[in-house]
């Protein structure tokens, strides 16, 4: 009776080990290429990812652990968290800066794997594999990146836990405080985590009692569904993605209005579910574990806005509906053919790969129609807010995944171009589930035939993308290469250069290539301001272009300052796009400078300018404005002269005000070196203060009186530290009160202490 039982158990056992063969091997090839890609070093690194191995390099070196990404406030620094481990066991390289992103996406795809495999069965979740493992280039040049792997996998995972549905009270309080904390862990990593929350709430709210019941009752008033839908559609396209419309401060207003009428509506929906649901308690104590958990995920976001008043930003751009056709038309024939890999990457082949790609186009389109056609009851109750039955709970989770962010692509303005085939990451999710499962309707009917299919599907996408990318790594690969950094590196060192300013793409780039042993901040990106300072005080800095960008005979400040100013949306050589505007400080900087050699170095436009002015700046008599007072000569003053306000001769006024230049976000203190005649030590001579806005945000202030400035002491500094959060002018004023004599001798910022 045993060995008969064993006999039976044997065929299961193999196939049971079989299909976890296939699953490693799979997993093992999709690994294999992103090895490979992490691999090509410096060919494939850009500045986003360099920022993010400095900022590694300097937690290591004791420095605060930054809640966002360097210079934003929208991007949890959970992925730069993730890598501080490789770094300090293998050193500050870029394979290090990449480990964690290959160990996210190994779980990405074991948690997709699980997921498809619990909706569909094993093998739907192998022929899902399958596509992912093969990625088209537009997803293949992002998913080795240290910036790519947590938001995937966060969002797979919440999608995979609000699948369970425990039995006893207990584990389902403690799943959903686990599913509270994924929540809060993916909205503080990245604002594109929406994109995986929205469409599990759309569900368990069309999919709950309390709907159907409501649903019900709304059912009296004919199309009230479909009404109700289409209202919120347009309400939250106002809200959202309208601010951008002329005239913007109409549209502004219309965007309040609303979100308010959002708010309203989300409210009242909330009191009716609460009105006829018969799960009261239960939902309550689910609400406030699912509330907790969230708070411990999103620790770092709010503690930083509550206890240190810094608010999350977005980088959302205003948008306006009437651009949303050509962004569909991008999103058409940009960003899902590249997501799919069925067309080439500027500057790729083209040519024969476009032809051969037509039958993975047909491919694609005929499992989105079948799906669409088979799932057409779901996609009619998304569509008017019907109640979903169980059996639909999975195609419309799939169908909201695939197509939110599709809708977000084209209604915002942040799609402008092909790389931003990278806000589609739900949607390459989704679409390779759902070409498995045609895939696999393929394989009922048509059985070892189909094998044909998939070898055309590795080969069309799979092979020629990666040859497609290897090109244009190749073609980069010398941008970077260690003769061209050591050629660099020689030139500064012999000049006793310790760094200067580029673009974006150039400078963190560098920063994070030579190990910082040289400090280039960026013109046009505010990423790290100790960088900045560090760069605008050396007394000699470098400028970087690409070579090309600025005529070969010029040889002025002059000729920069046009180069700074031109607008260039053009890719030059090894580097994106420029990143952005220069900053308008910049060209006040600049006719300061003097140019005292260009040379091309390596793959780089090298200009040594020398510096005339430190930064942070000092103000001289002179510098400065006036309503009162005059210049007298002093010799105890630093330059010989100083501003006098006289109580017999001068009003109370503005002994000195100014200059509205501008400075950068950070913690600072301007000190002013007065001296003043002998007063009783309770009278106030004079008001200092720092403001911006021309007077309208007081960012310090001090009143001045004679027990600050003994008349024995001569000059003394009055040190008023402030913090400045934005990119703004300052002014530095003394309101003379009319009583002695004061003597301003100048005011010198520094950066706090």
């Amino acid at each position: 009776m045993g060995s008969a039982r064993k006999e039976l158990l044997q065929p299961a056992l193999v196939r049971h080990l079989s299909a976890w063969g296939a699953f490693a091997l799979v997993l093992a090839v999709a690994l294999t290429i992103q090895v490979w890609a992490a691999l090509q070093g410096a060919a494939n690194l850009e500045s986003d990812e360099a920022t993010v191995g400095l900022m590694v390099r300097h937690v290591l070196q004791g420095e605060p652990v930054p809640v966002y990404m360097w210079g934003q406030g929208y991007l949890g620094s959970l992925d730069a968290l993730l890598s501080v481990p490789f770094f300090y066991l293998m050193g500050s390289s870029v394979l290090a800066l990449r480990m964690s992103s290959l160990l996210m996406f190994g779980l990405l795809l074991a948690l997709q794997a699980a997921l498809v495999s619990r909706w569909w069965g094993r093998r739907v979740a192998l022929l899902t594999l399958l596509v992912l493992a093969f990625p088209g280039w537009g997803m293949l040049i992002y998913t080795y990146r240290v910036t790519f792997g947590v938001l995937p996998v966060l969002g797979t995972l919440l999608l995979l836990l609000v699948q369970g549905h425990p039995a006893r009270p207990a584990t389902r309080i403690m799943h959903a405080l686990l599913v509270g904390l994924v929540v809060g862990l993916g909205v503080w990593t990245h604002t594109l985590f929406l994109t995986y929350l929205l469409p599990p709430i759309i569900v368990y709210l069309l999919h709950s009692a309390e709907w159907r019941t409501l649903h019900a009752r709304l059912t009296l008033v004919p199309r009230s569904g479909a009404v109700l839908a289409l209202g919120m559609g347009v309400l939250l396209v106002l809200a959202f993605f309208a601010a951008g419309c002329e005239p913007q401060t109409s549209f502004l207003a219309v965007q309040q209005v609303a979100r308010l009428a959002l708010v309203a509506l989300a409210g009242a929906g909330s009191l009716a579910l609460w009105a006829v649901s018969a799960r009261r308690r239960q939902l309550v104590v689910l609400a406030s574990s699912f509330g907790l958990g969230l708070i411990i995920g999103n620790f770092p976001q709010w503690r930083l806005w509550l206890v240190e008043g810094i608010a999350p930003t977005t980088a959302i751009l205003p948008s306006c509906p009437t651009g949303a056709l050509t962004r569909a038309g991008l999103v058409i024939t940009g960003l899902l053919p590249a997501m799919w890999g069925v067309s080439s990457p500027p500057g790729g082949g083209g040519g024969q790969g476009t032809l051969l790609a037509i039958p993975v186009i047909l491919l694609v389109l005929a499992a989105l129609l079948a799906f669409a056609w088979r799932e057409r009851g779901t996609l009619r109750s998304l569509l008017t807010l019907c109640p979903l039955s169980s059996s639909e709970r999975e195609p419309a989770l799939l169908a909201l995944l695939l197509m939110l962010p599709v809708a977000v692509a084209i209604l915002g303005s942040n799609t402008h171009d092909v790389a931003h085939v990278r806000y589609l990451l739900a949607t390459w999710q989704a679409s390779a589930v759902i070409l498995a499962l045609f895939a696999d309707r393929l394989i009922s009917r048509f059985g070892a035939v189909v094998l044909v299919l998939g070898v055309f599907w590795v080969c069309q996408v799979g092979l020629r993308n990666i040859g497609e990318v290897k090109r244009l790594w190749d073609a980069d690969a010398a941008c970077h290469s260690p003769q061209a950094l050591a050629a660099l590196e020689a030139y500064l060192s012999q000049r006793g250069v310790r760094g200067g300013f580029a673009d974006y793409w150039i400078s963190f780039m560098l920063d994070f290539l030579m190990q910082e042993r040289f400090v280039f901040a960026s013109y046009n990106a505010d990423r790290y301001l100790p960088y900045r300072m560090e760069a605008a005080a050396l007394p000699v800095q470098a400028w970087l272009f690409v070579p090309g960008l600025i005529p070969l005979e010029a040889t002025t400040v002059d000729d920069i300052i046009r180069e700074l100013q031109a607008e260039r949306s053009e890719k030059p050589a090894c580097y994106p796009a420029r990143a952005g505007p220069t900053y308008p400080l910049f060209f006040r900087w600049l006719p300061r400078m003097t140019v005292l050699e260009r040379r091309l170095v390596a793959n780089w436009d090298v200009w040594l300018l020398r510096n005339e002015r430190a930064w942070p700046p000092t103000y001289e008599e002179g510098e400065l404005l006036h309503l009162t007072g005059r210049l007298v000569s002093d010799p105890a003053a630093s330059g010989g002269v100083a501003r006098k306000g006289t109580a017999a001769a001068d009003r109370a006024d503005w002994l000195a005000y100014g200059p509205y230049e501008l400075f950068f976000p950070g913690r600072y203190q301007a000190c002013f070196r007065l001296r003043a005649d002998s007063h009783p030590p309770e009278v106030a001579l004079c008001t200092l203060d720092v403001s911006a806005g021309e007077g309208v945000e007081t960012l310090a202030l001090r009143e001045v009186t004679a027990a600050d400035l003994p008349s024995s002491s001569g000059y003394r500094d009055i040190c008023l530290p402030f913090e400045n959060r934005f990119l703004q002018p300052l002014e530095f004023r003394v309101h003379y009160a009319g009583i002695g004599d004061l003597w301003l001798d100048l005011v010198r910022v520094e950066l706090a202490p």
